[in-house]
């Protein structure tokens, strides 16, 4: 069965002989994030971003679909994002397009302290400044776009 998607992708059987390693994409994120362009953003896709929060306050700009085109190529995309460093800056994944873009999901936490180190509200995953621990995470899954919208779901996992 073949697959037709985006850059990168293939549309066709692939066969693999012998051994294959396959990587995931890690980074540990010192800066900014703008994955707004779907052409920035495709390579992203299954990588795994690492934030330090001591070192400043971190946005992830999620990509947007311009066109119907855009839209499937983006349409599977996900990303992984975890806390490597915890510190005093809130770091948060926004949305691209804050008038037609949706991200929303759920978090699952231990609440018996009544702390949450990473919420959602708002269209914005926050990984809270002094109450996320190393470890915390977020996924979060494009599961449709097209020239007007695009539409992402997120899983959290919070210790606090």
């Amino acid at each position: 069965m073949a697959y037709r998607g985006g850059p990168g992708n293939v549309d066709g059987p692939v066969e693999i002989t012998g051994r294959a390693t396959f990587r995931k994409r890690v980074t540990y994120l010192e800066g900014a994030l703008d994955l707004s362009s779907v052409s920035d953003a495709i390579p992203w896709s299954g990588g795994h971003v690492f934030l330090d929060q001591n070192g400043g306050a971190r946005v992830i700009t999620l990509p947007t679909a311009t066109s119907a085109a855009e839209g499937n190529d983006l349409t599977g995309w996900y990303i992984e994002v975890s806390i490597a460093y915890e510190g005093s800056n809130n770091c948060t994944i926004v949305r691209g397009d804050t008038s037609n873009d949706f991200l929303t999901g759920m978090v699952a936490t231990h609440t018996q302290d009544n702390l949450t180190g990473v919420t959602i509200g708002s269209h914005v995953i926050t990984f809270v400044s002094g109450q996320s621990v190393i470890g915390d995470y977020a996924k979060i899954v494009c599961y449709s776009a097209d020239a007007n919208n695009t539409y992402f779901v997120a899983h959290c996992l919070s210790s606090t």
